[in-house]
């Protein structure tokens, strides 16, 4: 049986371990694309998924509430709402501007998450980055 040493070493190969790790000890928000050049797969539709999940959306409300003052809840209620629907898909530019949100936002062309939200996607994405994560911050293994 690995030791958990020897599981972090063995995740670090893992390649989407890898890529997530080293955009995280070097950004404080992140572009889909950056990411997606990181990890050598395109992330658009992957993190349009994941942005439409009742849980993402909870998770980005309370993130709102928690730092961003001008958090417009009973907006983003409404997109909350909506979640879970068989064919929802949030309209990630209609969110940001009626519920004042911060902590994703896009500049040109390009969809930015903050730091927070960006390790949520990376943990839903990769099961294995998220043990990787968990056994870094925790210092043990997860039981």
């Amino acid at each position: 049986m690995l030791n958990d040493a020897q599981i972090i070493t063995h995740l670090l190969k893992n390649p989407l371990v890898e890529a997530f790790t080293a955009v995280f000890e070097s950004n404080n928000s992140f572009d889909y694309k950056m990411l997606s050049k990181s990890v050598g797969i395109d992330l658009y539709d992957h993190i349009t998924v994941w942005l439409s999940q009742k849980d993402t959306l909870c998770y980005i409300a309370l993130l709102e509430r928690e730092s961003n003052p001008h958090f417009n809840c009973s907006a983003f209620n409404g997109f909350y709402e909506a979640a879970g629907a068989e064919s929802y898909s949030l309209p990630v530019s209609k969110a940001i501007e009626e519920a004042n949100l911060r902590s994703v936002w896009i500049e040109g062309e390009s969809l930015y998450l903050s730091k927070h939200l960006a390790l949520d996607f990376a943990c839903w994405f990769s099961p294995e980055f998220k043990l990787y994560f968990l056994k870094s911050v925790t210092g043990k293994a997860v039981s």
